[in-house]
């Protein structure tokens, strides 16, 4: 498409020259020049490791070395770690003091920079800072362990929950075996904390177990000990059996007895015992087939 411009000739007549119209179209259809945060597609440099000063029992200061961006870095964000919760801190300088943090705790701290135009660095190394001791009081004793669904193998414990002035960490379950150094199982605390309740596997049948608990908070603090439970574990299959009993010849003073002992179960049972109580004045004299084994009760 062309446009046509008149132009008056020397001889008096006017003379049509043609311009490209395309030219005039391309130029005014031109966008304004894009701005400077939106042009800009460069992250900032990821920011130094983070160093930790002026550490008290709640507060701490931290620094690390600025970011570096082809046009500007804008701020920070600031990640703050405490067990599996994650904190954000919207931070303007490569500096910050945190107050209202907790004693003895151990926190993690990494930044990141940000820039105009939303890009953002890679994530600097994480620092690990455990603030000055402060906390001396232990969490309460735990109440005593309560057991239930008890199989031949397994038992659960629950238990009443124990306090803490600042946070409870975790709870020690100690399981004592026939004078064996205790076995030692820990059941976490992280918050929000968990109902105190745990069970407990690979445990013999028939065995007789004391269990106790106690309570632990984040600086070591330990409780007392609860008051312990004994458990006797059940048998996977309970035998079943029967007994005849008939008397196979008398005498004055004495008698004999045939005792037949059935398993009326259907697996095989070792190491059964019979007992039985005698009547005023009866004794045993002579025993066959059988080992004769006083019982004081």
């Amino acid at each position: 498409m062309v446009a046509r411009h008149a132009a008056r000739t020397g001889v008096g007549r006017t003379r049509w020259i043609a311009v490209p119209l395309a030219v005039g179209l391309a130029l005014a259809g031109l966008a304004a020049p894009a701005s400077a945060a939106e042009a800009d597609t460069e992250a900032p440099t990821t920011p130094g490791t983070i160093v930790a000063s002026d550490i008290t029992t709640s507060s701490v200061t931290l620094t690390w070395a600025a970011s570096t961006d082809n046009v500007g870095v804008t701020g920070y964000e600031l990640r703050q770690q405490y067990f599996d919760m994650i904190m954000l801190r919207s931070v303007e300088t490569n500096a910050v003091t945190l107050t209202g943090l907790s004693a003895s705790v151990t926190y993690r701290f990494a930044a990141r920079a940000l820039d105009a135009a939303g890009n953002v660095s890679p994530l600097s190394a994480w620092t690990t800072v455990t603030l000055a001791p402060g906390d001396t009081t232990p969490p309460s004793v735990p109440g005593k362990p309560i057991a239930s669904d008890l199989t031949g193998t397994s038992v659960t414990l629950t238990w009443t929950r124990s306090t803490d002035n600042v946070v409870l960490n975790a709870y020690e379950i100690y399981r004592y075996q026939d004078g064996a150094a205790p076995v030692v199982l820990v059941l976490p605390q992280h918050p929000p904390q968990t109902y105190p309740t745990m069970t407990l596997t690979g445990l013999t049948p028939g065995a007789t177990y004391t269990f106790a608990v106690r309570a632990r908070d984040d600086v070591g603090n330990t409780s007392e000990f609860s008051p312990s439970t004994v458990v006797v574990m059940p048998l996977d299959a309970v035998p079943t059996c029967a007994v005849d009993y008939a008397i196979a010849a008398q005498w004055p003073g004495g008698f004999q007895t045939s005792v037949t002992i059935h398993n009326d179960g259907t697996e095989t049972v070792s190491g059964w015992t019979l007992r039985w109580r005698f009547a005023d004045g009866q004794t045993i004299d002579l025993v066959w087939l059988g080992v004769l084994v006083e019982d004081e009760d």
